[in-house]
């Protein structure tokens, strides 16, 4: 049992980089330098003109940053923590060592229950030194019903009942002042001209034009608006502007010229953000993930990093001389099909080395074999930023990376081998459908 905890640790600390020169972390070196001087029960010693000297190990270092770490600012996104292998994460991951000096950010969508979240709030309210929060989507949803029974009348409503909440656990929904970094969450929400390449793509006409029933967003049915708001179409910029005047401005006027800004929210700032439209199964995820009225924010405020969630890729990427971070946990589902867009490894990490240590954690190429054990990822919570140090190098991720290298291209209309695949199975699908359809006029 020990030398599978070690091997998992060893595992661990290469994901996060934080191996020396012999394959150890730093926390296994000194137990290991420690445990050597109790077995021998006398000090190192130098002989110095006649006589002894003790010569201490940390001689010649800064001994500062080995007495106490400095605190981080970590994030992870997405959390879901309605599916019992994501709330099996929050408590052995998030638990598993106090992180009493780091800042924690959940940019949204932690869970549809009131009681699950307040669950999630307690726990993580009790490992770290602050942990700030906006809201997602799937935690404004009122219309199922959770397991305390309740329904809101709506969604701000609901809100409003978990602003209490956090308030209660002591979690911030706040800009606040850190040390001398702003963590400032941003309200936004997702309209559908957030969409820049439009409806009329191959892609989604060879979708909808078989007869491929298009899917409505969960949101228009699952969220419900009070007054005005109610009676505007689905999708409209209404509500997006509504969320974003809910943010305070007033910690700008206290902001000073040395100080770092932090934001972070749950929607998509900006459309470079998110794969293009050919590269995805379901094309008209675009309309339902962002917000230009959050972008124009961001980029006024031009915060040193900006943490996002939602889309649940893996993201970071300076756009503009802001750098942009999805740090996503995801779906169990989607954690054992599709791992690889959901990580995020350590700078100087290609793809070649990201894949073979994910390979383990990997489903089989199978059309619908599962991995019996849903992939927990040890690099969230992704540090974004350092208290003391400031910012810490970008991280390689899978789409991030494609997009760094070889740019958008709105001009190609040619269909990945995934989405390719999609489609031939939707025409074989219509063929039977018609096939059948005959037949039982015949």
């Amino acid at each position: 049992g020990a030398f599978v905890h070690l091997v998992a640790k060893a595992q661990q600390d290469c994901l996060h980089g934080q191996l020396n020169a012999r394959g150890w972390s730093e926390e296994r070196s000194c137990a290991r330098r420690r445990t050597n001087r109790m077995k021998s029960g006398v000090d190192r010693r130098k002989w110095t003109k006649g006589r002894t000297t003790w010569r201490s190990p940390c001689r010649g270092r800064d001994t500062t940053k080995l007495r106490a770490r400095a605190g981080r600012v970590l994030a992870v996104s997405d959390v879901h923590a309605d599916r019992p292998e994501n709330w099996r994460w929050v408590k052995e991951r998030l638990a598993d060592r106090p992180r009493r000096e780091d800042v924690l950010l959940l940019p949204g969508d932690v869970s549809e229950d009131e009681r699950t979240f307040r669950n999630v709030m307690v726990q993580v309210r009790s490992l770290y030194r602050e942990v700030f929060l906006c809201f997602g989507n799937h935690d404004l949803w009122v219309q199922d019903r959770g397991s305390d029974g309740e329904i809101h009348d709506d969604s701000l409503s609901k809100m409003a009942r978990l602003e209490e909440i956090c308030r209660q656990e002591g979690v911030k929904t706040e800009p606040t002042l850190v040390e001398d970094a702003w963590i400032v969450p941003l309200h936004a929400w997702h309209h559908k001209s957030f969409d820049v390449e439009g409806p009329d793509t191959d892609w989604e006409g060879k979708l909808w034009s078989n007869g491929w029933k298009r899917p409505t967003p969960r949101d228009y049915s699952a969220c419900v608006w009070p007054g005005a708001l109610g009676k505007l179409p689905d999708g409209d910029e209404g509500v997006a502007r509504y969320f974003d005047e809910l943010n305070d401005e007033t910690w700008e006027r206290n902001r000073q010229p040395h100080q770092h800004v932090i934001t972070f929210s749950h929607f998509v700032p900006d459309p470079r953000l998110n794969p293009e439209k050919r590269m995805l199964t379901h094309p008209s995820l675009l309309e339902v993930v962002g917000s230009d009225f959050l972008g124009r924010r961001v980029k006024r405020i031009r915060p040193n990093v900006h943490v996002f969630g939602h889309s649940h890729f893996g993201w970071d990427m300076v756009l503009e001389g802001i750098r942009y971070v999805q740090p996503a946990l995801g779906y169990p589902r989607e954690r054992s099909l599709r791992l690889r867009s959901l990580a995020i490894s350590p700078s100087g990490t290609d793809q070649a080395r990201l894949r073979s240590a994910l390979l383990p954690h990997m489903a089989p190429r199978s059309k619908y074999a599962l991995p019996t054990k849903v992939p927990q990822p040890a690099w969230l919570p992704m540090p974004v930023y350092d208290l003391e140090n400031g910012l810490l190098e970008p991280r390689v991720a899978l789409w991030s990376n494609y997009y760094e290298k070889i740019g958008r291209q709105p001009h190609v209309r040619e269909l990945p081998p995934w989405t390719q695949a999609r489609a031939q199975r939707i025409e074989k699908w219509v063929k039977q459908r018609q096939l059948r359809k005959l037949s039982q006029t015949t």
